[in-house]
């Protein structure tokens, strides 16, 4: 697999390469501790391929929010990225689907709009920039 980024350009073969946008996968499973919903960055978290022994160690790891310092375990923030595979293959949400070998990736800031109703904003406390009172 070869990931180039900004500046960097990373080669390997992973056990896992996860783009996170937040920190957790849910249950308590931290795949990346700082990553944040609202910074306006993806993360790469590389999982590189270890003893079987290992497995153990690495998965409490997740669970206890400290994978930073393991070195089988790399993190990396981008906004934008292109990775290029060597077997078509990808997981999206535990499922697996055949992808393009090139795969491009990147942060659009402010385009995903919500809409819901002015209850659900009043009810939840929250204020609207073009709220209209009658």
């Amino acid at each position: 697999m070869k990931i180039e980024l900004e500046g960097e350009t990373i080669r390997g073969h992973y056990l896992l390469c996860s783009i996170a946008n937040s920190s957790e996968f849910g249950n308590g499973f931290c795949i990346s501790p700082k990553s944040n919903v609202l910074d306006g960055q993806l993360e790469f978290v590389l999982l590189s391929k270890f003893a079987f022994w290992k497995t153990l160690g690495i998965l409490m790891r997740f669970f206890l929010k400290k994978v930073e310092g393991s070195k089988h375990i790399r993190i990396v923030s981008f906004k934008k990225a292109r990775i290029t595979l060597e077997t078509p293959l990808a997981h999206y949400d535990g499922e697996p689907v055949d992808v393009r070998k090139e795969i491009n990736i990147e942060i659009v800031p402010k385009s995903l709009y919500v809409l819901c109703g002015t209850e659900y904003l009043h009810h939840k406390g929250a204020k609207t920039s073009d709220s209209h009172t009658a």
